[in-house]
């Protein structure tokens, strides 16, 4: 028979399952947790708030056998339609953790600081990329190329080697490069190095053929408005040496990165000043070297 209690704060009168006896409910008008006694007394019994201790109610007496077992129709409990026994807030986590409302909302906000991670991580990432690129050159082949750093002013001297000039540029087995910017020194610069075929650059001293020393010009060409830096253009004299013979067999000119025109006109600075030689005007010469022929 279903228990009948009063809401300790609202005085609502709801009715509970007899399962229910012993356990926490909540009241779904006002809100107010309360327990539900464990024993039925015949009406309609005060219920205590969670935290109070629970009390002694009188056991149901005994019916005998001249009573009826089932209540006149006047004493028979009222059902409240409109009302019913909520859980606690404990009992609805258990059974309903994922639709519970407090629980979707925690959803969302862990979901949004995934995402929000996830982002940072790909832009952290990202700068990390652009940042080792930039090093990852001298890094990644530093070590093969120390043997030719240590004979860079040995290579150096073929730019005084005399003269016995060819018509077509060719090479001698295969060949380092050295570069040279204006006002700079003369270095052995790893991206052109890596960029050769691997058949054209040498891999050990031993392999040198042919020195290539590439001496950079710039001129200037304006100045951007609104960007901090001057424009230049840039052109490359190419010394090709045979290193056998200590000869100076071929001189050539490569046209390099040109200043955009956008410099000439006002408030229209597009593109980055062309300051720094910078990896496109490599690519000229490797490109140049790449196409040599190797001499019979």
């Amino acid at each position: 028979m279903p228990i009948r209690v009063t809401c300790p704060g609202c005085r609502r009168i709801l009715k509970c399952p007899d399962g229910r006896a012993g356990t926490n409910g909540k009241c779904p008008g006002c809100g107010t947790s309360f327990s539900i006694p464990l024993v039925y007394a015949g009406g309609a019994v005060e219920a205590a708030s969670p935290s109070a201790p629970a009390t002694s109610v009188p056991t149901r007496p005994a019916v005998s056998d001249s009573v009826p077992s089932q209540p006149a129709d006047d004493a028979r409990p009222m059902r409240v339609q409109d009302a019913a026994v909520q859980p606690s807030a404990s009992i609805q986590q258990d059974t309903a953790q994922g639709t519970h409302p407090q629980g979707a909302k925690v959803d969302d906000r862990l979901a949004l600081f995934k995402a929000v991670g996830i982002v940072f991580g790909v832009l952290i990432g990202g700068i990390l990329i652009i940042a080792l690129v930039g090093a990852s050159y001298d890094a990644i082949f530093g070590r093969k190329l120390d043997p030719f750093r240590t004979n860079l002013s040995v290579y150096a001297r073929a730019g005084g080697f005399p003269e016995r000039l060819t018509a077509r540029p060719t090479r001698r087995g295969r060949v380092i490069v050295l570069c040279q910017e204006p006002g700079g020194p003369v270095y052995i610069d790893a991206y052109v190095w890596d960029m050769l075929y691997p058949g054209v650059r040498a891999s050990a001293p031993q392999e040198v053929g042919t020195v290539i020393i590439t001496q950079w010009n710039r001129t200037l060409a304006g100045n951007y408005f609104g960007v901090s830096g001057n424009a230049y253009n840039w052109d490359c004299d190419i010394i090709v040496a045979d290193w056998k013979d200590r000869v100076i067999t071929h001189r050539a000119k490569v046209r390099g990165p040109r200043a955009p025109a956008e410099i000439y006109v006002s408030n229209a600075a597009t593109h980055a000043p062309t300051e720094h030689l910078g990896n496109d005007g490599k690519m000229a010469v490797v490109g140049w070297v790449n196409s040599l022929h190797e001499a019979p």
